[in-house]
């Protein structure tokens, strides 16, 4: 038999506080904010409200973890 796996999505909005660079998207739009991602890129991320939830599940036992953004490549960068 099969083992099931469990699969779930999170938003990296969910996962880590990026009020700011959100901010940045919806006032100055795409082009601000890729260059917010990209200046920012190697200051750490501050846990968002789903962040204690992942943590938890990561360890239940071996996982992977893939984060996905509509809005940018370089976000996704920042987060692996």
């Amino acid at each position: 038999m099969e083992k099931s796996k469990l699969i779930i999505g999170i938003s990296s909005r969910a996962l880590f506080n990026l009020d700011d660079s959100h901010e940045i998207y919806l006032k100055d739009g795409l082009e601000a904010y890729q260059k917010y991602q990209i200046d920012n890129e190697d200051k750490t991320l501050e846990p968002g409200e789903a962040f204690p939830l992942v943590q938890k599940i990561l360890n239940i036992n071996s996982h992977y973890l893939v984060l996905l953004s509509h809005r940018s490549y370089f976000a996704i960068k920042k987060y692996i």
